[in-house]
């Protein structure tokens, strides 16, 4: 019965060995389907070497589907210290080729992008996982080209795939996004979950418009369209195409969009869209210094304290449930312990 999809969710570990393996261990000894790790394994170019390795470590220990988005801080592109890869083939040898194999059985990609999805037909859900850190240009580099490491960029390939992950979806079965940041501008949702810091919050992007929504609107809604998106930087290649016909297929089911990068627990939907709905993970692990409103206690001596999801997905009755493992507490000292919100009710 495709009644129940058991999902964890964690993001932004920093290199914190400890606090991924007890993701694995939760993983392995709870009742969940799968787990996914929505970016930032690692924190600066210093310990990347490192943190490469312990990995792929970590993953091995999985006994159940595993899959790895790629964060800003895993691209090494920093204004400060420089990028640690010179072309999209190292980036998706370092985090991406040693990770895909824990992905599971129903995994589709091509042995080079860093963006692929997985099927859980027992379930009926498809998660599709973005890179966002993808450069237009695939002979130039990838990391370090005109942008910030936290800019959204996409290539021209990467929308082709996820337009046709979206239209090659089987029957029945929903969709999860899962991105290491928002894809667009957000505001609140379920502010008696969320933190006050949800407001407002936008994706840096130089991409004129929200490419990833449009395109997720049409899905939904099963309609046509053909747009094109500027990329100012780049000047006369400085653009991307959206071209879909979902009418065939009819409405879709979107479920929600997964992220982390905000080291907070926040709900929110994209503004110019308000039936796409967003979940972003607390940090997992990181320094003091990096917290921001995390929800983690601020003696990061606590080793622990965890902080990660486990989300159930309820697709007859259309609800998500939102149950915070570890910490609790938010900037405020509010106990934020389970939220519910109804996908296909958020018009």
């Amino acid at each position: 019965m495709r009644g129940f999809f058991q999902l964890l969710a964690a993001s932004d570990v920093h290199g914190n060995r400890e606090r991924m393996d007890r993701i694995i261990k939760y993983l392995n000894e709870e009742s969940v389907d799968a787990g996914v790790f929505l970016g930032d394994v690692t924190e600066y170019k210093s310990f990347y070497e490192a943190d490469k390795a312990f990995y792929p470590a970590s993953l091995k220990a999985a006994k159940k589907p595993f899959l790895t988005t790629i964060g800003n801080h895993d691209t090494g592109n920093n204004d400060e210290i420089g990028s640690s890869f010179s072309n999209t083939k190292e980036l998706y040898e370092a985090w991406i080729a040693p990770s895909i194999k824990f992905a599971g059985p129903g995994t589709t990609h091509n042995g080079e992008d860093c963006y692929y999805y997985t099927d859980f037909p027992k379930q009926g859900v498809r998660i599709i996982v973005l890179n966002q850190y993808d450069h237009n240009d695939r002979k130039a580099d990838a990391t370090h080209y005109l942008h910030r490491r936290n800019h959204e960029m996409y290539s021209q390939r990467q929308i082709d795939f996820y337009i046709n992950a979206l239209e090659t979806l089987p029957e029945g079965y929903g969709v999860i996004t899962c991105l290491h940041n928002s894809p667009g501008t957000m505001i609140p949702f379920n502010m008696g979950y969320s933190s006050e810091h949800t407001y407002g919050f936008m994706l840096p992007s130089y991409i004129s418009e929200s490419i990833i929504p449009f395109i997720t609107d049409g899905f939904i809604n099963g309609t046509k369209a053909g747009k094109n998106f500027e990329i100012p930087t780049l000047g006369s290649r400085g653009q991307l195409t959206a071209d879909f016909d979902f009418t065939r297929r009819g409405v879709g089911e979107f479920i929600c969009y997964l992220g982390g990068h905000y080291h907070n627990s926040m709900l929110s939907r994209v503004k110019d869209y308000p039936n796409q709905l967003m979940y972003n993970v607390d940090s997992a692990g990181c320094d003091a210094t990096t917290l921001q409103y995390s929800h983690f206690q601020r003696d990061e001596s606590e080793e622990h304290m965890d902080s990660f999801a486990h989300i159930t997905i309820d697709r007859a009755r259309k609800m998500v449930s939102i149950k915070k493992i570890g910490t609790t507490l938010d900037e405020y000292g509010a106990v934020r312990l389970e939220t519910k919100f109804l996908y296909q009710r958020c018009r």
